[in-house]
């Protein structure tokens, strides 16, 4: 698990970099925005994820 989590942070920051270069910053950060802002609502909404602490 951590080998995923580690290995994920450079991807994510090359991710940037290249959007950065392509579509622009304003751009990158609604767009990653909107990502890490749906991601939060699926997470939230889960039910998995709901009950998780309760066990």
């Amino acid at each position: 698990m951590r080998l995923l989590i580690n290995g994920s942070q450079p991807l994510g920051i090359a991710l940037t970099g290249l959007l950065i270069q392509f579509i622009g910053p304003v751009a990158t950060v609604l767009v990653l925005g909107v990502l890490q802002l749906s991601l939060a609502v699926i997470v939230t909404l889960s039910y998995r994820c709901l009950f998780a602490l309760t066990r």
